[in-house]
């Protein structure tokens, strides 16, 4: 059954309202991330002082350090990656939804909720978040080169 041009431009609108609020909350999600892991780094760092032995001090503080980078940024590019296809899919339904709105017929199968985009770039391009990734790591690379030089030094 197809679909009259009202309804479809209320599907379309709808799916573009969900399209902002899911990249808001991905974009969210990695904000709060690169917070947990940056406070998680800056945590465990006097707890690794306090219970690692002496001589393999700098060997915990590369492991934590490392592993924390590495989850901030596997967990990172799948946010990222995922916020820029929500933005190409609402880029997709704004396209619709503007051909609807010049006069052009339904098509017969309006698939709202579908993907396509292929080869679209997203309409906004999120740099912040890999400004706000980078500058975290960046911090916990100084801190670690801080507490590794602090190891080298101090000697009980």
């Amino acid at each position: 059954m197809p679909l009259s041009g009202e309804v479809t431009a209320k599907l379309l609108m709808h799916a573009i309202k969900e399209d902002r609020t899911e990249i808001r909350i991905m974009k969210d999600r990695i904000y709060s991330n690169t917070s947990l892991v940056t406070v998680a780094s800056f945590g465990l760092t006097p707890f690794i002082w306090d219970k690692a032995p002496q001589a393999e001090r700098w060997l915990w503080f590369v492991l934590t350090d490392g592993g924390l980078l590495l989850v901030l940024w596997v967990l990172s590019f799948k946010l990222v990656r995922d916020v820029n296809l929500g933005q190409r899919y609402m880029r997709v339904r704004e396209q619709k939804l503007h051909d609807l709105q010049q006069g052009d017929p339904p098509a017969a199968s309006v698939l709202v909720f579908s993907g396509g985009g292929e080869g679209m770039q997203p309409g906004i391009r999120h740099r912040g978040l890999h400004l706000v990734l980078t500058v975290a790591s960046l911090a916990i690379l100084a801190k670690l080169a801080v507490v590794l030089g602090g190891v080298a030094l101090w000697r009980p």
